[in-house]
């Protein structure tokens, strides 16, 4: 059993304080009271036992770890400051390691000042109804297109957030 400042690590998957006096018990945990019979039952973490507060580790396997990485959006097509013609399309993929909770794509004309929503997490919107969307490994790639063609001088605002919050925006 590993211990680190003070705090025993058992065969559980959870972490308490050491009890004073300790008491070994069949799975390795040390505590006191009750305890030892609702730890045999497998006690769900952040479940307070005897005032201690038993809390889930990380053992490499059982658990996974937080998901702290922004979602990715990239691959433009064409490439910033790249030709477009009135009928070509642009493309971009969406990814992630989890899954994307929400993505959101605005075209926007700074020249004319107009922004408009492609596509509003759910469904592409008039006049994007000609894009599409297609799935790759880890999320999708995105092709939008302006019925009628494109006004002068677009350029797309992607947003993104995964289903742990974690944001990116274009």
């Amino acid at each position: 059993m590993a211990t680190l400042d003070g705090i025993q690590q058992g065969d559980f998957g959870f972490v308490m304080p050491q009890a004073d006096p300790p008491v070994q018990t069949r799975g390795g945990v040390h505590h006191t009271g009750i305890a030892e019979d609702l730890m045999d039952q497998g006690l769900p973490a952040g479940v307070q036992l005897d005032g201690y507060l038993a809390e889930p580790y990380f053992d490499g396997g059982s658990q996974s770890a937080p998901d702290t990485l922004q979602p990715v959006v990239g691959n433009f097509s064409p490439a910033a400051g790249g030709q477009l013609a009135i009928g070509d399309p642009i493309s971009f993929d969406v990814t992630d390691l989890g899954s994307t909770a929400l993505v959101l794509v605005y075209v926007e004309y700074a020249d004319i000042g107009i922004s408009e929503l492609a596509y509003d997490g759910q469904a592409l919107v008039a006049p994007y109804t000609q894009s599409t969307i297609t799935p790759i490994t880890n999320g999708s790639r995105f092709s939008i297109k302006r019925t009628g063609g494109w006004r002068n001088n677009p350029n797309l605002r992607v947003s993104v957030a995964d289903a742990s919050g974690n944001i990116t925006v274009t």
